[in-house]
């Protein structure tokens, strides 16, 4: 049975290219993408991440 595929935004450090392929060696076709109403963020614990935030963009 073929492997199921699904997209995946990354952001932030995540956007390596090389990083990916070593982390995950079948991810295949990376290309910039908008994730519209989300803002990047750093949390109260000092975690990057995306909260929804209307009018707001972030480019992966």
């Amino acid at each position: 049975m073929p492997a199921r595929r699904h997209p995946y935004f990354a952001y932030g450090s995540n956007l390596c290219v090389r990083q990916m392929a070593l982390r995950c060696p079948d991810a295949a076709d990376p290309r910039p993408a908008v994730l519209s109403d989300h803002d990047w963020l750093i949390n109260q614990r000092g975690v990057a991440t995306i909260e929804p935030l209307s009018g707001s963009q972030v480019h992966g």
